[in-house]
């Protein structure tokens, strides 16, 4: 299949959305298919060693998503792909992909990440062409059952067309990495945490736990991995909580660095929440610590349960409990046994289920099923 990934979200090595259609570019075309993605012009970025053609385009300061729907038609009628794929549900950026399947010049995709059906939605002409995108695709792929379910609810009259595609996890780079990790412990355990800076990824509560937590155990780190808008706000807990001399916040890291923190941690822990309607759709973090061989600890909530088999490959807990996550903190700090065992079923969990190898197949049967439509 020819098949054509159209994005506004396209940094490599940055970003869940962006990682998440990396993934499937580079699978797909391990499979032996053509993927071509459009999108966005950024600075510092080298797409030549991949193996898959990224064409990019200048972003406009007005109407930039229209002229990415000029490109996707015309890229449409110069190449005729079989699929085109929008990255993300959206708007304006659709157009294109709308135009051209109104003329059968190609089979259309949506993946949806859930947050992705609220944040593009801003005006009655957000409204009326997301609506539209929706109703024209021939398939909508959703990254949990929590989304699948959000669209259903949303647009009950297309529930046939919606399937579950979650996220994969590229195990032989997580090898490599681990070849190289060095781990420096210094009598101390470290807990692990990666996610943007803001509310709903429920830092604010991992540390407020964590400050009880040393209480009883003080030879404890934790270490923030990744930035964000509430970065004063979080200094400013740790401050008050007097915990500064045991947490480490490291800022934003490549993909391939964070997972060799990952490596060397020794328990994964992301505790979100929902803040105001945004809520964690699924949660690829959580995976890519199990496939290092780490427990982890999330919420029960949005999609986590689908990355995160209950009592398995780790823990969830209410999300917003402090008292009870502080508890599970404390329960696998003091059970190495079962720190390791749910370490070791999570990395096979990832190996059976979440490769990128399996995702591409079960992405393959969805498209086959419409592309004769």
């Amino acid at each position: 299949m020819r098949i054509l990934i159209v994005t506004a979200d396209y940094k490599l090595g940055f970003g869940g959305i962006a990682s998440f259609i990396q993934g499937i570019a580079e699978s797909m075309t391990i499979a032996g298919h053509q993927v071509f993605v459009l999108a966005p012009r950024l600075p510092n970025l080298n797409d030549d060693c991949l193996p898959y053609r990224v064409i990019r385009y200048k972003r406009l300061r007005r109407f930039s998503n229209l002229w990415s729907s000029i490109i996707t038609l015309y890229l449409n009628l110069a190449f005729k792909y079989d699929i085109v794929l929008y990255g993300h549900a959206s708007s304006t950026l659709s157009i294109g992909g709308i135009i051209a399947r109104k003329f059968n010049l190609n089979r259309l995709a949506v993946l949806t990440h859930g947050n992705d059906l609220d944040y593009t939605v801003s005006n009655n002409i957000d409204k009326y062409l997301l609506n539209k995108l929706i109703r024209t695709t021939d398939l909508i792929l959703a990254n949990s059952s929590f989304t699948k379910n959000k669209v259903i609810n949303k647009y009950q009259d297309i529930s046939k067309k919606v399937k579950i595609l979650n996220p994969g996890v590229w195990p032989n780079t997580l090898s490599k990495i681990k070849g190289k990790a060095k781990v420096v412990k210094k009598n101390r355990m470290t807990i692990l945490t990666v996610g943007r800076l803001v509310p709903k990824k429920g830092i604010d509560d991992l540390i407020t736990a964590f400050a009880t937590v040393i209480k009883k155990h003080p030879k404890i780190n934790l270490k923030i991995i990744g930035q964000g808008p509430e970065r004063v706000k979080l200094d400013l807990l740790v401050k008050k909580l007097n915990v500064s001399n045991n947490i480490l916040f490291v800022g934003a890291k490549h993909k391939n660095e964070i997972y060799d923190e990952m490596m060397q941690c020794d328990l994964f822990i992301l505790p979100s929440k929902n803040v105001d309607g945004d809520v964690e759709t699924f949660g690829i973090v959580y995976l890519e610590a199990g496939a290092c061989g780490k427990a982890v600890i999330g919420t029960r909530q949005g999609g986590v349960p689908d990355a995160i088999a209950e009592g398995i490959s780790g823990v969830l807990v209410e999300p917003g409990n402090i008292t009870q996550l502080t508890n599970e903190m404390i329960k696998l700090i003091e059970n190495k046994k079962m720190r390791i065992k749910m370490g070791i079923n999570g990395k096979k969990r990832v190996e059976e289920e979440f490769t990128w190898y399996k995702i591409a197949k079960v992405l393959e049967d969805h498209l086959k099923s419409i592309k004769c439509l």
